[in-house]
Parts: structure tokens; C-alpha cells; sequence
């Protein structure tokens, strides 16, 4: 089992400089919606639903042969959209990421090695944006339903390799509570001590 690496935010930067534009878009596809990369690879355009802002992940793409729907967020509306307003093949039986003659593509491994060796980045896989999509929405404040849900997974123990990022980050959130009220606690007595004064 391989451990849980997930992108920091400055990786991701390094990285989406690193990549080709049409690699790059799949990737932050890849990190807004946490969906698999052989999933991604085999979306037709019919799986996006703009106006509902969703994608459905047919059964047939989904790991554990589970129909899912991912909501999509503004930006990776806006980068489906860029993906579209470039290719010459948008029906809805069209691959979204299709090589540039509407082929499918069976990998993206030379790019996404020769980006991350760029960027610094060593031991990170594909699979990783998975984690990232997941580690960000926790840590944002969501919860491990919302993890299980974002990312298909099938049970909720799935979504439990999360958890500790959501008791870290809940220590964090706690930490600053306190912080500020020491801060805002002393201000306020130094206030009162001069108005006295």
C-alpha cells in the first residue's frame, strides 16, 4: 500500500509550469475532481453536464464498477471549457482528453515523469492528485462522507486514511481559536487599563 502523498500547493505550481497545455489541463482536472486517470481518460463530453455543473463517472470507467457524479468546481469548469474551445472533436460521443486527431490516449507517463523531474517533485504519481482532491476538501472542513462521495469510493472505510488530516487540521482550527482570543483578551485588558489610567 502506497503511503498517502498529496500536493502541496507550491508543488502544484511547480508542476502545472512544468507540463505541456494539454497534459496541464488534465491534471488540474485531475486535482479539482479527484477522478482517476484512466477514468479521465476515457470521459466523453455526454459526462459533462455544465448547466448542473457535474460529471458522471459511468460505471464502466469507475474502479469498483459503481455509477458516480463529481460536482465540478469554477475552475475546473473553466479548464473543460478551455479543453473544448480547443478541439476539433466535441460531440458527445468525443473523448474530452483525446490526443490532438480525436484518438484516445493510453498514457500520459513521458509527460508527467519528465514535469515532475522538473519540478522537484520525486515519487509523485498520478494517482496522487486523487489524495490531493481528497486531503484539500478535508482540510478545507469537509467531512469523510464528503471525501467517500467526491471520490466514489465505495465504503467509508476508504475515506478513513483521511481522518488523521481531518484531526490535524481540527488541532490547527483550535490553535488559532485560542490564539486569537489571547491576543484579543490582552488587547481588550490594555484598553481598559489606559482608559483608566
Amino acid at each position: 500500500h502506497h503511503r498517502e502523498r498529496y500536493l502541496e500547493p507550491d508543488e502544484e505550481t511547480r508542476l502545472l509550469a512544468e507540463l505541456p497545455p494539454d497534459i496541464r489541463r488534465l491534471v488540474e482536472v485531475g486535482i479539482h475532481t479527484g477522478i482517476r486517470l484512466g477514468a479521465l481518460l476515457g470521459l466523453h463530453w455526454r459526462d459533462v453536464d455544465f448547466g448542473r455543473e457535474f460529471i458522471s463517472v459511468p460505471d464502466t470507467l469507475s474502479k469498483n464498477r459503481k455509477f458516480y457524479s463529481v460536482p465540478i468546481n469554477s475552475r475546473a469548469s473553466t479548464v473543460l471549457k478551455e479543453v473544448g474551445s480547443r478541439a476539433n472533436h466535441t460531440g458527445p460521443d468525443d473523448l474530452i482528453f483525446c490526443k490532438a486527431d480525436g484518438s484516445p490516449r493510453k498514457s500520459v507517463r513521458t509527460a508527467w515523469k519528465a514535469a515532475c523531474k522538473r519540478a522537484g517533485l520525486n515519487g509523485v504519481r498520478f494517482h496522487d492528485l486523487r489524495h490531493t482532491a481528497a486531503s484539500r476538501i478535508v482540510m478545507a472542513g469537509g467531512t469523510l462522507y464528503d471525501v467517500q462521495e467526491h471520490l466514489g469510493h465505495k465504503t467509508a472505510a476508504m475515506a478513513q486514511r483521511y481522518a488523521h488530516l481531518s484531526a490535524d487540521h481540527r488541532r490547527r482550527v483550535a490553535e488559532l481559536t485560542l490564539a486569537n482570543s489571547v491576543t484579543y483578551l490582552s488587547r481588550v485588558r490594555a484598553e481598559r487599563e489606559a482608559e483608566s489610567a
